[in-house]
């Protein structure tokens, strides 16, 4: 969500909005999530050595199909210090058993269709961190007008988090 790099952006917290290879502008085509993993470990290593940025205040965010590459980089990463999964599409994927101590924003529409809220509950309560789970009330997977509500959910999180 554009909305929310730019929130951060007022919050004076940098935000690297991209977009994966064969979307929108950006060349190249679709590959199954294992070039996209690359792109996101590229995005995230160079936004990390930016010298206006303080790698130790680094977090993930990502939406659907997003939120799934942020949860397999963060798998093998460990230099994001939070991760924010908005419309994890938990009924496409099946997921290893995760144990991460850092603290997790996991932000569904209540009547998401690809995200059940039940399975979303049970994902958190098998992380080892801190993970909070946010039910957007009424909204589905794609959360129109309801953006307000995420993009100050998530910038409150991560205000308190990094």
């Amino acid at each position: 969500m554009r909305s929310i790099a730019f929130r951060l952006a007022e919050a004076s917290i940098a935000a690297l909005r991209f977009n994966f290879r064969g979307v929108g502008n950006s060349g190249g085509r679709f590959d199954d999530g294992q070039g996209e993993l690359d792109d996101l470990a590229g995005a995230f290593n160079w936004l990390s050595a930016q010298p206006a940025v303080d790698p130790g205040r680094v977090a993930l965010v990502g939406y659907s199909f997003g939120a799934t590459m942020a949860l397999g980089h963060a798998i093998h990463d460990d230099r994001a210090r939070a991760l924010v999964l908005i419309g994890l599409p938990l009924t496409w994927m099946a997921l290893p058993p995760i144990s991460d101590c850092r603290p997790w924003l996991l932000v569904v529409g209540e009547r998401d269709q690809f995200c059940p809220l039940p399975d979303l509950h049970a994902f958190a309560q098998g992380l080892k961190g801190d993970a909070m789970v946010h039910a957007v009330s009424g909204a589905d997977h794609f959360l129109f007008g309801y953006e307000t509500e995420v993009v100050g959910v998530v910038a409150d999180f991560l205000q308190k988090v990094l």
